[in-house]
């Protein structure tokens, strides 16, 4: 069977095969996720330019620890008609969230963005 997008599921994955754990995630890295973010958006905003999306700048209910390591953060979204939706949300539970309220079209983007980044903090780019 072909597999034609990858899952919210399939990024968690990724992200724990990687060996990578919220401790080796700081304020820097949680900064180049959102420039990650932001690139897979233009292009789908290229295609479906009536809603254009964009990453918000600040990180809601952002904590980390006295070394500077995560322990939780949730990225945030905005279009023409919301102005803060979840984009990716690291919990603090260890759960990995991507765009709850967002179909698998919407939702593909911020999941392509996120493999990529864990693919460059884990050193597995190709």
């Amino acid at each position: 069977m072909i597999k034609l997008a990858l899952t919210r599921d399939d990024a968690r994955k990724h992200f724990a095969d990687s060996g990578l754990t919220y401790a080796s995630i700081d304020k820097a890295k949680i900064e180049a996720l959102k420039i990650i973010i932001q690139k897979h958006l233009d292009v789908r905003n290229k295609y479906q330019a009536d809603t254009e999306m964009k990453i918000n700048k600040r990180n809601k209910k952002t904590v980390f620890s006295e070394d500077g390591s995560l322990l939780g953060c949730q990225l945030t979204m905005r279009c023409h008609y919301f102005n803060s939706r979840e984009a990716i949300t690291f919990g603090t539970s260890g759960f990995i969230g991507f765009c709850g309220w967002a179909d698998d079209v919407n939702a593909a983007p911020l999941i392509s963005a996120f493999i990529e980044w864990v693919d460059k903090l884990a050193g597995l780019e190709g």
